[in-house]
């Protein structure tokens, strides 16, 4: 059985909340196989979205168990939440 978890990962600096606005929390998704995790996550999600989608999601995660592996896009699908993603490029100007 697969779980999953939401982890805020990084702390947005000025210049990125100036260009993008303060409303984003960074992170990740930690995937766990309960069967061969031994205290490590298998497989792990990055991504940026909307800060009032952060705590449903993280509560859909947290009650989630898969017999397979979800992708990125198929967790926030299946969370039925009107989840926005901020989607770019390292290095892509607007």
């Amino acid at each position: 059985m697969w779980n999953y978890y939401l982890v805020q990962e990084c702390i947005m600096n000025q210049k990125w909340i100036d260009e993008n606005g303060n409303n984003w929390v960074a992170g990740r998704v930690e995937c766990y196989d309960s069967e061969n995790s031994y205290g490590y996550s298998n497989r792990e999600y990055s991504l940026i979205i909307d800060g009032k989608d952060w705590n449903k999601f993280d509560d859909y995660l947290r009650s989630l168990e898969t017999i397979d592996l979800y992708s990125l896009d198929d967790l926030i699908q299946t969370s039925n939440l009107p989840i926005v993603r901020l989607r770019f490029k390292i290095g892509e100007k607007k």
